[in-house]
């Protein structure tokens, strides 16, 4: 007779397991315990999870961490738990723990009728099998200091102080949200933009001209190991609401140009103060790409912003972790707004079998606007007709999927 297969628990961390996560956090990314400790207490246990190979089992063979937050894409922003920190103890690794946690949270996360989930990979198949796709870049920017001939603008620039945070929220995410892919920041990454990984960021603010926070940058000096009296300036985040306020912040940076050589910060392929800059030369490195899933794909198609037209297009999903997601979903747009309906069935329907097939993956992708449906179709991720592609590429396109945060 064949033994069964032992029945394996996912959950929330048990505070008797925190210790054992902690050592595996530690092994897995090579960070001192006390490190991890901190961070984990930061982050908060309750958003910590815990997986067993068997529910028997004395300590856990693997944990990751859930962090509230949203996306802006079209506008509005999309709910969104991002992943970070997944780990698999050395004794339980090659055994598929990482995958099997991945499903189930991604299962999780659909019960509660979460959005969307993303998270920087450092290995893509592991969250390909877990229906996560790449959806976007980050690059870093180095500019040489000297290169910022910014023209000098009058607008008063101050210490931030954390009264100022509420108003520096509404400034970053009077930009984000034109910005697709950008975070609409919870408590964990903003905590990051003024203090990462140890490091303190100063904050300055820039004022226009009614008082109100126009712009502002954090930042840190950091010397090189090969240190030679001059430092690099590293941007942990920065944003304006008005031309001038971010040519204000810019200034502010340019500033320290008799004791640095740079400034660095991240950003998409097409970063929005780079146009500020006169010249062109500085360098542009490619850091990674972010990877993005529907977790329930009703709520998403239905929470995101859209063009201002009219349209109608049909997507037949299958979605092979979340079975509840597959089906056929009739996507009707208006006003910028989406009215949706769906059917269990994945089969031809709407309009005599017209509009596009393709599965969670690829639907990851087309949702950024990370690939058009057409570029899917070449690939040979997704089948339809042309004038779905097209309608699909209206409706999904915006500006190149980017981040300026990690987490």
């Amino acid at each position: 007779m064949t033994k069964p297969a032992p029945a394996h628990a996912y959950g929330p961390m048990p505070a008797s397991d925190l210790d054992p996560v902690i050592r595996m956090t530690s092994l897995a990314f090579g960070g001192p315990a006390d490190g991890v400790r901190d961070w984990l207490a930061k982050a908060g246990h309750a958003h910590m999870r815990i997986f067993r190979c068997d529910k028997d089992d004395p300590a856990p063979a693997g944990s990751l961490l859930r962090i509230p937050m949203g996306h802006f894409f079209g506008g509005r922003s999309i709910p969104c738990i991002g992943i970070a920190g997944v780990a698999v103890a050395p004794e339980a690794r090659g055994a598929g723990v990482a995958s099997r946690m991945m499903i189930e949270l991604v299962r999780e996360l659909h019960a509660e009728k979460v959005a969307l989930s993303s998270l920087y990979p450092a290995t893509v198949p592991l969250y390909q099998r877990a229906g996560y796709e790449r959806t976007g870049h980050q690059f870093v920017y180095t500019i040489p200091i000297a290169r910022l001939s910014i023209p000098r603008s009058k607008l008063k620039a101050r210490s931030f102080t954390p009264d100022d945070l509420p108003a520096v929220r509404a400034c970053y995410t009077d930009l984000a949200r034109h910005h697709d892919g950008y975070l609409d920041r919870g408590p964990y990454v903003w905590d990051r933009v003024q203090n990462f990984r140890g490091t303190p960021y100063t904050g300055l603010v820039v004022e226009g001209p009614a008082g109100a926070i126009d712009g502002y940058v954090f930042f840190s000096q950091e010397r090189p190991d090969n240190f030679n009296g001059r430092q690099s300036i590293k941007i942990s985040d920065i944003a304006a609401r008005t031309p001038e306020a971010a040519r204000r912040a810019l200034q502010l940076m340019a500033e320290y140009g008799s004791i640095a050589e740079e400034i660095i910060f991240s950003g998409g392929p097409a970063h929005h103060f780079i146009t500020l800059i006169p010249e062109h030369r500085f360098q542009v490195r490619f850091k990674d790409y972010w990877m993005l899933r529907l977790t329930h794909v009703q709520e998403a198609l239905a929470a995101r912003g859209y063009p201002e037209i009219s349209a109608e297009l049909t997507l037949r999903i299958t979605d092979e972790q979340i079975p509840e997601n597959s089906g056929s979903y009739s996507l009707r747009v208006k006003d910028g707004r989406a009215d949706l309906s769906r059917s269990s069935s994945t089969s031809g329907s709407g309009g005599g079998g017209k509009g596009l097939t393709l599965d969670a993956r690829a639907l990851a992708a087309l949702y950024t606007g990370f690939h058009t449906a057409r570029h899917l179709q070449q690939l040979g991720r997704l089948t339809g007709d042309d004038r779905s592609c097209s309608i699909a590429q209206a409706l999904f396109s915006g500006g190149t999927p980017s981040l300026v945060d990690f987490y």
